[in-house]
């Protein structure tokens, strides 16, 4: 299974995209979770609106109250969608909350495991993007992972990796001064975990919402020198 995650990596690197995602799918056909190629919108809504009863009975005493996930095969599973969604997200943008959803259920059904995390957050952001309920679901579930990342032990890595979620869902309901703060937060996440690439991802989306919130070019400028100053290190 590493050697397959690896291929699938490599081939995303070399900007392979449709043969990574291909090379994810058959692993997880072969744990008993298929997912269509190709999604359409009508699709795709539907999935997001049969899981909203689920979806409205989860809080963070109910995820906290989970039993850990034991089973292997899930595991292995819910590591590949994790994959899978990081893969997609540029590419194939259609079965990202497809996989949500299925990592949600899986979770609710299987029990908590360290990819619930990465599940919670891009449901949010799909509830965002295909649901009517936003205010009170996408909300919910942005504000659920981030209290998630406190204390866990990959809080770093994770934070970096999917605060341009929760930053595109604060966008849309809340003021732009909250993404620049979890921006900001991502960045030092982002060094602490040695991720360059999502480091540099959270410097632009805090001087998008900064420059948008707070209109002071000046200062905006004297922040990118200290930023750009900070990874040079």
């Amino acid at each position: 299974l590493n050697s397959r995650a690896l291929r699938a990596k490599l081939l995303a690197s070399q900007q392979q995209y449709v043969e990574a995602i291909n090379e994810v799918l058959a692993v997880l056909s072969c744990f008993g979770e298929e997912f269509p190629r190709d999604a359409s919108l009508a699709y795709v809504s539907s999935e997001i609106n049969a899981a909203l009863p689920m979806l409205r009975n989860v809080t963070k005493e109910t995820i906290l109250g989970l039993k850990p996930m034991t089973d292997k095969s899930k595991l292995n599973a819910m590591k590949f969608m994790d994959l899978l969604i990081t893969l997609s997200f540029n590419c194939d943008s259609m079965i990202v909350p497809l996989v949500a959803c299925r990592m949600m259920k899986l979770s609710i059904e299987k029990g908590y495991c360290d990819d619930t995390i990465p599940g919670i957050a891009h449901m949010s952001y799909s509830l965002l993007l295909y649901s009517e309920d936003i205010e009170l679901l996408s909300v919910r579930f942005g504000r659920l992972g981030e209290n998630l990342l406190v204390g866990n032990p990959q809080e770093h890595s994770l934070r970096a990796r999917l605060t341009q979620l929760h930053c595109t869902v604060k966008y849309f309901l809340e003021p732009l001064q909250a993404a620049s703060d979890m921006a900001q937060n991502a960045y030092n996440s982002a060094r602490t975990a040695g991720d360059v690439d999502n480091a540099m991802l959270s410097l632009v989306v805090y001087c998008m919402s900064h420059l948008f919130s707070i209109p002071d070019l000046v200062g905006l400028h004297k922040k990118m020198i200290s930023f750009l100053y900070q990874m040079a290190k």
